[in-house]
């Protein structure tokens, strides 16, 4: 899967349908960046393959990369 695509997709998504701000679809675009980011290295390639513990991994994924990030705090 090419998720630069998904990505441009969900961000006219937020544009278009949703009317948001700019610095919202920043903000989207900057945290979705570092999720494929992430699915990348672990080799995640399609949309099914995301599960719960796949979030789950992410979550300390980011704390391990910044310990001030709280995945209580999502």
């Amino acid at each position: 899967m090419n998720w630069n695509s998904v990505l441009l997709e969900f961000d006219a998504h937020l544009n278009l349908e949703l009317g948001a701000g700019l610095n919202t679809r920043i903000a989207y675009g900057r945290d979705l960046a570092q999720y494929v980011e992430f699915l990348t290295i672990k080799e995640i390639t399609t949309l099914e393959e995301i599960t719960y513990n796949v979030v789950q991994a992410f979550l300390i994924y980011l704390h391990e990369r910044d310990p001030k990030f709280d995945p209580e705090d999502t």
